[in-house]
């Protein structure tokens, strides 16, 4: 797919889902995917997102946007995507099966935690009593929205959107210097280093250091603007933390190494900001394979690490 310019400037500066004013809690994930619709997902996004104003950053799209219509606005997409491709002489697609995400379906299993602690959300299905299994595939489909006890919201930090991250849709954008740079590989952090400290003009940067900078720059600008407290990082852990110490550079952030009681390790920081303290964990990937998280360690961490810091 090749992308226009007018497409590029309208994904860049989307940045997530939720009700950001309201949201207690922030999952940090790597970018985001199509949620099983085929790639011209990625024109009905620019058709669809980005144009309330009231989700705008300073009163400007350009500055950044989210998208706070939840499962309406994902089934919405659906009728969109279909609509591009009946134009470009293609069948319409049929609604996409809810999508067995682990990343999702560990997000859900936290907040009924929260919102149900009577009872053990963090049991393999089989034994998962009563409905249990299907609020969570409920849940799935309304984690943004304001149907939760604690309300939550998720940010991405690569801009492209794909089906997944075996396929890279884009013509003309190359996958290797973008991901690169997207980890903050020891160039592209050299680059955005030399900027910040003013020894570099952000003319002289290459396209994929500049895409970089202008992500980092809006990341920052949303933990720091909007009041949330806690914020998860899932998966990438290394080059989260290189992203979250950079841009908070001049705030000295550190973290701490920690292992959780099953054995896996996260890391953990609290930041002093002028309108809060913000703390950030940063966790392995939430799916059930042994070098991710597993149901057992978002169970401990859940009820040792974030009970006490969100206090319900």
């Amino acid at each position: 797919m090749k992308l226009d310019s007018h497409h590029i400037e309208r994904l860049v500066p989307w940045f997530g889902y939720g009700n950001f004013n309201e949201a207690e809690v922030v999952f940090f994930g790597n970018e985001e995917g199509l949620g099983g619709y085929p790639i011209e997902a990625v024109l009905g996004r620019c058709q669809l997102y980005g144009y309330d104003a009231n989700t705008w950053i300073d009163n400007d799209w350009r500055l950044g946007y989210w998208d706070e219509t939840s499962h309406d606005g994902y089934l919405t997409l659906g009728r969109i995507t279909n609509e591009i491709r009946t134009a470009s002489g293609l069948s319409p697609v049929a609604p996409p099966p809810p999508p067995a995400s682990p990343f999702l379906e560990f997000q859900a299993r936290m907040l009924l935690h929260f919102e149900q602690k009577d009872q053990n959300w963090f049991n393999v299905k089989k034994n998962l009593l009563n409905n249990q299994w299907n609020q969570i595939q409920e849940l799935k489909e309304h984690l943004y929205s304001n149907k939760t006890k604690i309300k939550a919201g998720l940010v991405d930090w690569r801009p492209l959107p794909r089906p997944t991250e075996d396929v890279w849709p884009y013509d003309g954008i190359d996958e290797k210097k973008y991901i690169s740079a997207f980890k903050l590989a020891n160039a592209n952090l050299k680059k955005i280093t030399e900027l910040s400290n003013g020894k570099l003009a952000k003319e002289e940067l290459d396209e994929y250091s500049k895409m970089l900078w202008n992500r980092a720059e809006l990341i920052r600008k949303v933990f720091v603007t909007f009041p949330f407290s806690t914020l998860i990082g899932v998966g990438d852990m290394n080059a989260k933390k290189k992203l979250l110490e950079f841009i908070f550079r001049n705030e000295n952030l550190t973290f701490t190494k920690k292992t959780l009681r099953n054995g896996k390790s996260y890391e953990i920081a609290e930041l002093i900001l002028p309108n809060k303290k913000l703390t950030i964990i940063l966790t392995l990937f939430f799916n059930h394979r042994s070098n991710c998280l597993q149901l057992e360690g978002l169970q401990h961490l859940c009820e040792d690490v974030l009970e006490p810091i969100i206090g319900c």
